[in-house]
């Protein structure tokens, strides 16, 4: 329970809701240019992946169980790979390092079979329809 402890940490949620609700870009290149390219402002967005990193690699170890994991923090995972992973998946290419953050994208792949088997796909998220929801509280 201490790994998940952290989640309710302030700088954990004010990263969080940052870098979901906050970053927008058109491409990759514009991403790289406002988010990745300053330490400082990727950190950010690092903080966030790295824990869900290691909620990734812990499920890959069977150290916890991943329907555990999808009880509690399904929504947040989710959100985060559906909005990121193709910037990940462009970032490893253009780096030519095939394992940047492979246990986030292992970590949504798990969660993501679990919640649609346990609560349907009406359960996952829809990054789409949330940023819609963002735009109107504006």
């Amino acid at each position: 329970m201490n790994i998940y402890s952290y989640t309710y940490t302030l700088d954990f949620w004010t990263n969080y809701r940052e870098v979901i609700e906050q970053w927008e870009w058109e491409d990759y290149d514009d991403w790289y240019k406002k988010y990745r390219s300053d330490a400082d402002t990727y950190n950010k967005f690092a903080i966030i992946a790295t824990f869900f990193e290691g909620m990734g690699v812990l499920i890959k170890r069977k150290l916890i169980d991943v329907t555990f994991v999808d009880d509690l923090m399904s929504g947040p995972i989710m959100q985060f790979w559906q909005k990121y992973g193709p910037i990940i998946l462009e970032d490893r290419r253009r780096r030519k390092v095939s394992t940047m953050w492979e246990w986030c994208e292992y970590l949504y792949d798990r969660v993501k079979e679990v919640s649609v088997k346990e609560h349907g796909s009406k359960h996952v998220v829809d990054v789409e329809r949330l940023s819609r929801r963002l735009e109107n509280d504006k």
